[in-house]
């Protein structure tokens, strides 16, 4: 039998480039593989956005989680665990034997340079602790706050990341950090927020203690629950850091020209200004741990007469473990003697103020500071000292 030419035979076996393909069916076959690659394409093209999308959001959330826990303050269990003597009270720096302590500005733990800089300016003055401004005369943090003041405020100079690593570098060398923080002086959030603020005659505007083109700055106001609450979250933050101790300075009411304009929101309730510091005082050394020292800084007059118009007469400091008195007006204001018997005899007259166990560091300026001087208070007993630096008390 012959074969049908005209019969299409359709095998299994073929392929597009088989030359028994029937007629029609190549081009047929390149369309179909075009359309697949094509499709290919496409699924190839969607996958490649989707990967690049989630890659994006992966690098973005792995930035944002990198800069939170570098700003974050570190887990309390970095500190050291509290050491208690055979009596069972706690030990702190000021308890082991004596204290010298260095004021130092912000900017000398901008680097490894500069700590180690600090270091040998430390070991040349025979000091054993540094003090840093965790909260400066301008409102000014050296660590990163998650505080919303703070954060609205940018009033953060370094990354906790930064002042860790210093305050490891300085311990490693056997330097103690204490940490500054001066209270209710700071203009920076006082001039954000009212609410925080003494304001000028009842109205919404901060009062200055001076007039501005003088240098006068704004105060928070200490009635303020909330510039109260900021002041004690940061003691909270500050906690997070391996600190030896924490000294409270500007702990009073602002003294300035024309005090009568000033407003403090809340002095309506009748609470008298020396309790209601004295009640910040109680709640600040519930948070700062037990390990760790706290005093109030303020000038040797007040300490010895107490003041109207800064604590509504004499501030009650029994919460705190001593006294960190400026000397700049103690004493004779001239050169001291060669016997140095004034300042050693007003000294002693301060530390009788003290309630027992309290101790009296001396803040002594770095001019007066000289090795003669040091050898007759400690003869009289004196072993706790600070020496302030023209640079860091600006």
């Amino acid at each position: 039998m012959k074969k049908n030419p005209d019969k299409v035979i359709v095998r299994k076996s073929y392929y597009t480039f088989s030359r028994e393909y029937p007629a029609g069916q190549i081009d047929t076959g390149r369309r179909h593989r075009r359309h697949r690659s094509k499709k290919r394409t496409a699924l190839l093209s969607l996958l490649c956005a989707v990967l690049f999308c989630a890659a994006a959001a992966l690098s973005f959330f792995w930035t944002d989680l990198s800069l939170k826990i570098s700003n974050r303050a570190p887990a309390q269990e970095e500190t050291a665990a509290a050491v208690t003597d055979e009596n069972g009270a706690v030990r702190t720096m000021l308890t082991d034997g004596g204290l010298r302590a260095l004021a130092v500005p912000a900017a000398s733990i901008r680097d490894r340079a500069s700590v180690k800089a600090v270091i040998k300016q430390l070991r040349r003055r025979d000091c054993n602790g540094v003090i840093l401004d965790f909260k400066a005369r301008d409102g000014r943090l050296l660590f990163a706050s998650l505080e919303q003041p703070a954060l609205l405020a940018k009033a953060s100079l370094f990354s906790n990341e930064t002042v860790r690593n210093a305050i490891k570098q300085l311990r490693n060398a056997d330097i103690g950090v204490i940490a500054r923080v001066f209270c209710f002086e700071d203009p920076l959030i006082a001039a954000q927020d009212p609410a925080f603020a003494v304001t000028y005659m009842d109205t919404q505007v901060p009062w200055l203690d001076k007039k501005e083109e003088d240098g006068g700055k704004a105060w928070l106001n200490p009635y303020s629950g909330k510039a109260r609450g900021y002041l004690l979250k940061l003691l909270q933050e500050i906690n997070a850091f391996a600190v030896s101790g924490v000294i409270l300075e500007s702990v009073c009411f602002p003294v300035g020209e024309n005090p009568e304009t000033a407003t403090f929101s809340g002095e309506s309730g009748g609470a008298a200004r020396g309790g209601v510091l004295e009640r910040f005082l109680q709640k600040a050394r519930a948070a700062v741990p037990a390990d760790r020292f706290m005093l109030v800084g303020m000038t040797a007059d007040d300490l010895r007469g107490g003041n109207a118009d800064r604590y509504d007469g004499r501030l009650s400091f029994e919460a705190a473990d001593g006294v960190f008195v400026h000397t700049a007006d103690a004493g004779n204001e001239d050169d001291p003697p060669k016997d140095y018997e004034a300042q050693v005899n007003a000294f002693s007259t301060l530390e009788s103020r003290l309630t027992a166990g309290q101790k009296l560091v001396l803040d002594l300026p770095l001019a007066q500071a000289g090795r003669r001087y040091l050898r007759a208070l400690e003869r009289e007993g004196f072993a706790y000292f600070a020496f302030t630096q023209e640079e860091a008390a600006a």
